[in-house]
């Protein structure tokens, strides 16, 4: 088949390709394969494919078109453009005299009209003058007028150049507001760690971008913004001391925030001292400071980050105050780190914050030393230990969400550092050791401290009695405030004490309640050997307050159950039933007169009658009658 017309098109296909995909039609006819281009773009780069190396074309010479075939699969996503690209030129003539063959007039009126439709193509993309509009030049200025300005118009419509302006200056009045500002220090309100030349790309080095991003937020105390990004910074160590520039900024504050813990991160893994990443004041104590939604990612065998100075115990602690620390994320990713994060002197603060600490089972999450009147959210995970109190670390109020391998909390007292820790209210979720080999709350100074658990993972609290020293843990309302257990799906408590005490006119409660189908109980022990046990029971409740028997089940030396020694039903009567009874001094029954012995049923029942016609007498019911136990007779 030969091409004979030319349709009307726009000589024209696009794709967006499949994975693999090779073979792309075209329907407009062509006279050479060379006379179609390819143009892909493929993730923004766009590239002109070469024929013979990149494609093939099949249909050349065909009325119906054919197809772009190329020499490897595209990717998925892949845009390929196919369009009319025959030259405009003529390569053949017609003789003088000679003949005229129709193939040959035809062949060229053909490529005449391929022409023209491609004109017609490019003309109808390009921007033109609305039809409705009066002629026009349309004449761009020369090239030495036009080089480097900006395009625009005349009050004519006619093409005109700009220079390029420096607008910064120009003022601005913001929607709602009364004072026009100009655009520079609108840009400026915030100090953009990029604007410092921070690449955030987690390979360039931002040491000296971050540098002068903390010098410029010191001087400014404009709101310092971190953008989304992996910011490198190299050396010994990042050391934002707030009182660089003097006290008194110090205790100006600012700002720091960030994008999220995971989305804008500062990365000191690459810094030779420990700690890597460091926020202190070195004239003293810093007000006001807030940092917030940023991570911060170390690598060291030592601390990796700390908030507050270095700090030995030996003085009281003040180096933040009234600052807050939240939505921060904190990794040491180090198999053998000491700790995450260590805070020293961090008083009457908001703390959020998230650390975990290298290795599985290794060194803190997050230490706190002198951290007083502090409250928030602590999650800790993946290391050793969870929390380490010490050195005058009191009356903070934290929710904690701790998931590590060996203990969640250790109090130190006061021979560990400065005057330990003691009267901390912990609460929220204790989850630790795959084993559960080590206790959850550790250390000498367990007494001062509120545990308040809303979910403990493991068999064993506390790692015994002698850990609590003398104290007495109790519950809410007590001033001396100890230690209160409010947690779920954990079957054995372990403590020295436990005593529930209240003010004046306030009840004392235990309070022990299971599902229907678990005792529950008390048990008494000695040494560790289970004694006594005080219990509910899980007899079936039937209606008529029958079922759910109170029982004081007795246990041998070698801790093997030796029965129920007493059991109280909730039926009317209140039966009680023992095995064997000894009285130590003496047994009294109720005593009655013949006129109001209770009724004789049921039977066995056993009652003191002082009135009897042949003097007071013990009495026994056999269910219809009341009998002398002397000579079985009738009372009377």
């Amino acid at each position: 088949m030969t091409i004979s017309t030319i349709p009307a098109n726009d000589r024209r296909e696009m794709f967006t390709a499949s994975a693999a995909q090779t073979v792309f039609p075209f329907d407009f006819p062509l006279y050479a394969a060379s006379d179609i281009r390819v143009v892909r773009t493929r993730a923004g780069a766009t590239v002109t494919l070469a024929l013979g190396v990149d494609y093939a074309v099949t249909g050349a010479g065909e009325q119906a078109g054919g197809a772009v075939v190329l020499a490897s699969g595209a990717l998925a996503g892949d845009v390929l453009l196919l369009e009319s690209a025959m030259p405009a030129g003529r390569t053949s003539a017609f003789s003088d005299g000679g003949d005229l063959p129709a193939a040959g007039l035809n062949a060229d009126f053909n490529r005449l009209y391929i022409v023209l439709q491609q004109q017609a193509r490019d003309v109808g993309r390009a921007i033109s003058i609305p039809a409705i509009e009066p002629n026009l030049d349309p004449t761009l200025p020369p090239l030495a007028q036009r080089a480097g300005k900006l395009l625009g118009f005349d009050a004519f419509g006619k093409p005109i150049v700009y220079p390029v302006l420096d607008r910064s200056a120009d003022t601005v009045l913001a929607d709602g507001t009364t004072a026009a500002r100009s655009l520079a220090q609108r840009a400026g309100d915030i100090l953009n760690l990029h604007d410092f030349g921070g690449v955030g790309d987690g390979v360039a080095d931002d040491t000296a971008a971050i540098d002068l991003w903390f010098l410029a937020w010191l001087l400014t105390g404009r709101p310092a913004f971190l953008p989304p990004g992996r910011f490198i910074y190299s050396g010994t160590r990042l050391d934002l001391d707030l009182g660089g520039l003097g006290a008194f900024l110090s205790r100006r504050g600012g700002v720091m925030f960030g994008c999220g813990g995971q989305t804008s991160i500062i990365d000191v893994r690459s810094c030779s001292g420990t700690p890597q990443f460091r926020i202190k004041d070195s004239t003293g104590a810093a007000f006001f400071w807030h940092f917030r939604d940023f991570g911060i990612r170390c690598n060291t065998t030592g601390i990796g980050a700390q908030l507050g100075q270095d700090w030995d115990g030996t003085r009281y602690p003040d180096f933040l105050n009234s600052c807050s620390f939240t939505g921060l994320v904190v990794q040491n990713v180090s198999s053998a780190g000491i700790a995450a994060l260590r805070m020293n002197g961090v008083l009457q603060s908001q703390l959020n914050i998230v650390a975990n600490n290298g290795g599985c089972g290794i060194g803190d999450a997050i230490q706190l030393f002198g951290v007083q009147f502090c409250t928030g959210l602590l999650a800790a995970g993946n290391a050793a230990r969870g929390l380490r109190l010490s050195g005058y670390t009191f009356g903070n109020d934290f929710c904690c969400d701790i998931e590590v391998v060996n203990s969640c909390i250790r109090a130190d007292d006061s021979a560990v550092a400065g005057a330990g820790a003691n009267r901390n209210r912990l609460s929220g979720v204790f989850v630790w050791g795959a084993t559960n080999a080590n206790p959850a709350i550790s250390g000498n100074d367990g007494t001062t401290n509120c545990i308040a658990a809303s979910f403990l993972a493991g068999p064993l609290i506390f790692s015994g009695s002698a850990q609590f020293g003398s104290g007495i843990p109790q519950v809410p309302g007590v001033s001396a405030g100890l230690v209160v257990f409010e947690h779920r799906n954990q079957g054995v408590t372990d403590v020295g004490q436990l005593r529930s005490a209240q003010p004046p006119g306030v009840p004392a409660l235990v309070n022990l309640d299971s599902e229907a189908a678990q005792t529950a109980e008390l048990q008494f022990r000695r040494a560790g050997g289970l004694r006594w046990r005080l219990a509910r029971d899980t007899t079936s409740e039937a209606g008529s307050n029958s079922g759910s028997l109170l029982v004081v089940e007795a246990f041998s030396d070698a801790g093997a159950a030796l029965g129920a020694a007493l059991s109280v039903q909730r039926d009317s009567s209140l039966r009680v039933n023992v095995s064997h009874l000894w009285a130590v001094s003496r047994l009294q029954h109720p005593g009655y007169t013949v006129a109001t012995v209770p009724t004789p049923n049921p039977g066995g029942q056993t009652a003191y009658v002082n009135n009897e016609s042949g003097g007071a007498v013990l009495a026994f019911s056999d269910g219809t009658n009341w009998r002398r136990v002397t000579d079985r007779a009738i009372v009377s």
